[in-house]
């Protein structure tokens, strides 16, 4: 009967650290998604626009940040929310 019991803790300890990990790997991937910076892919996805437009909206003010290193181009969530919005009140 022990060897029982044994078996079904260690199974009970198994799918409590499975479903841990679960939920962990889940909120990782929800912060990450909520990341005030955004790649140039993305913002191109996000906002359905060209590379073009997106030229456009550097030269009217929204920013690069690109890391020391890397090619990689990002730009800030909110520089670029707020920008978005002062060309809709314009409209």
């Amino acid at each position: 009967m022990n060897l029982s019991l044994s078996n079904l803790e260690t199974e009970l300890a198994n799918l409590v650290a499975s479903e841990f990990r679960k939920c962990f790997t889940n909120e990782i991937a929800n912060q990450l998604s909520k990341s005030p910076l955004m790649t140039k892919k993305e913002v191109m996805q996000e906002l359905t626009i060209t590379d073009t437009y997106l030229s456009t909206l550097e030269y009217h003010g929204l920013k690069r940040i690109q890391i020391d290193g890397t090619k990689k181009i990002f730009y800030k969530r909110d520089e670029l929310y707020k920008l978005m919005d002062s060309f809709a009140k314009c409209v």
